[in-house]
């Protein structure tokens, strides 16, 4: 029960303000039904930070905070390649 609140709330998510990159920033993303296009991920079940392990990820150019967001994609592949060279 919420305090405060006799009979109920709604909870409006926005995504503009939204700054952490995840599956709702792919250009595969289905926002009618919450899935991947590519992949057979149901979002709400599966997560949306599947985006780090799939290899069919591209970061929409119309997505909000677009700059922040390629900063954190370019540090992720950064990081997922320099982990390839110290496996080796």
């Amino acid at each position: 029960m919420a305090w405060g609140y006799e009979k109920s709330f709604t909870v409006e998510h926005d995504d503009t303000v939204r700054k952490k990159l995840n599956c709702r920033d792919c250009t595969n993303y289905d926002s009618s039904d919450r899935s991947c296009m590519k992949r057979p991920f149901y979002m709400p079940e599966d997560g949306y930070g599947q985006w780090k392990n799939c290899k069919y990820f591209e970061l929409d150019t119309h997505t909000s905070n677009y700059d922040s967001k390629l900063m954190q994609y370019r540090d992720h592949i950064r990081r997922k390649q320099a982990r390839k060279v110290r496996e080796m």
